[in-house]
């Protein structure tokens, strides 16, 4: 029998299994997709292009009702396919948001210390929080300096930038499969449900697989296949003995984007230092020292470019009203705030009645915004149109594309919430309340996404989580 079963090959689920594989466990991995060819040098469209080729990105089988503009990858990998390696560890404010808004997290940030250099060392996290990135990797070896442009907006409107710290193997962004090398995966694996005996110790999963369904028996049962994929995998479990204790299975939280771009007329040199062209204006709103606002929380400012207009895609320059010619002859910053998002009761993944080809129940996930998402997010536009008109130069023009209130589903979390009070789905192991051996690694368990890219703190929860595992 196996030890541990682990649902889903992205970047907690690859974290987890390469852990307990390496502690001698007998693991494996169940992937929906398949697994995407990873070249030295592909690029994020060209990865887009390679899985859609071959079909493995979500299509209308694998869209969720009631979300206009969700993206994620049914294929071995995930997300990391499509990231740009973004590698930021939590701040203690963030901890003191979760705590204010009512969904503390479990344990002190500071027990994630060993397990954030845990993750940096599988993921190769590279760089450091000050004004340099140190990548000691291909043609990155030495020191990089910023963009000169990014000084202007330290210059203008007195914001600390710092360089983008970046997990990057051979080249590219660090993905879930190179995590996962050597780890026992089965691919066109689609959990239906897990299964558990009366005692609340789950048995295994049902999985439906091209030649039909089959039980997948293991000791031990990690859920790791999104937010949404896995609440939907819990409550479609209620009948068959893995309860939701709380109620609160479902409800979810994500980043609110305030997205500005500028674009120049004169296009940018070819080739150059990606992690010049990358950078982070930290949160600087409630925080000690900080700029205080009528709300709770804050957001922080990620900043690419410049990078040559074209590379922004047909859809994105379409909406824009420019077209591919007009972009080839321009270079863009383009200027994302992720702000967080406070939990509310009417922010809820529900199964529909209606069943998709998979004869799977269809998610239906409404987004919800409260007063104090509103503050915020007329403030993180304000925030991040100032930043990109410090960034335009002469005959620049600064156009926003995607406004805080009506963002798209990006890093949704907290649908597993974790905590120590019962009315979290998941308590401080990432054990699942009321099944003994069935634990959550994704972020279905974050109670807040906190203020800035997610996925490292993300990792280094599930790699705590899965120390409690064996």
């Amino acid at each position: 029998m196996l030890d541990v079963v682990v649902v889903g090959g992205g970047p907690t689920g690859a974290l987890v299994a390469r852990i307990l594989h390496d502690r001698g466990l007998n693991v494996l991995v169940l992937e929906a997709g398949a697994a995407p060819k990873v070249g030295p040098r592909t690029g994020v469209r060209r990865y887009e292009v390679e899985i859609a080729k071959h079909g493995h990105v979500d299509g209308s089988t694998w869209a969720y009702r009631g979300v206009d503009d969700w993206l994620r990858v049914r294929a071995l990998g995930g997300r990391t396919l499509l990231w740009g390696g973004w590698a930021i560890r939590a701040c203690e404010q963030n901890w003191r948001d979760a705590h204010d808004a009512g969904v503390p997290w479990p344990f002190p940030l500071s027990e994630l210390t060993p397990f954030y250099e845990a993750v940096e060392r599988y993921f190769r996290v590279w760089g450091a929080y000050d004004r340099l990135a140190v990548v000691p990797d291909g043609k990155y070896v030495g020191t990089t300096r910023l963009h000169s442009r990014f000084g202007a907006i330290e210059k203008k409107l007195g914001l600390p930038v710092v360089a983008k710290r970046v997990a990057w193997t051979r080249g590219r962004p660090t993905t879930a499969l190179d995590v996962l090398a050597g780890v026992p995966v089965r691919t066109g694996q689609i959990a239906l449900r897990v299964e558990a005996d009366r005692d609340g110790r789950a048995r295994g999963v049902i999985v439906r697989t091209a030649r039909g369904e089959k039980f997948v028996r293991a000791r031990n049962v990690v859920l790791a296949s999104s937010p949404f994929e896995t609440a939907r995998l819990l409550l479609e479990s209620r009948d068959s003995g893995v309860p939701d204790e709380t109620g609160n299975v479902g409800l979810w939280t994500d980043h609110m984007v305030a997205s500005n771009l500028v674009l120049m007329p004169r296009r940018t040199a070819p080739g150059g230092d990606d992690f010049a062209r990358h950078a982070l204006v930290p949160r600087f709103v409630n925080v000690e020292g900080g700029r205080m606002r009528s709300y709770l929380g804050g957001f922080s400012v990620e900043i690419g470019g410049p990078v040559s207009a074209h590379t922004l895609g047909k859809e994105r320059l379409a909406a824009l009203g420019l077209d591919t010619d007009e972009a080839a002859s321009c270079s863009a910053f383009v200027v994302h705030a992720l702000g967080e998002m406070l939990p509310h009761r009417e922010r809820r993944v529900a199964l529909a009645v209606e069943r998709d080809d998979l004869r799977r129940p269809i998610i239906n996930v409404t987004p919800r915004y409260g007063t104090n998402e509103r503050r915020m997010g007329k403030d993180m536009q304000e925030a991040s149109v100032a930043i990109a008109e410090a960034l335009a130069g002469p005959r620049a023009t600064v156009f926003p594309f995607v406004s805080p209130l009506k963002s798209p589903v990006s890093h949704e979390a907290g649908t597993c919430r974790m905590g120590a009070a019962a009315d979290a789905p998941v308590d401080g192991s990432g054990r699942v309340r009321g099944t003994r051996n069935l634990y959550v690694v994704d972020a279905s368990v974050m109670p807040l996404t906190t203020d800035r890219h997610p996925t490292l703190t993300l990792l280094a929860v599930a790699a705590r989580t899965a120390s409690f595992i064996g």
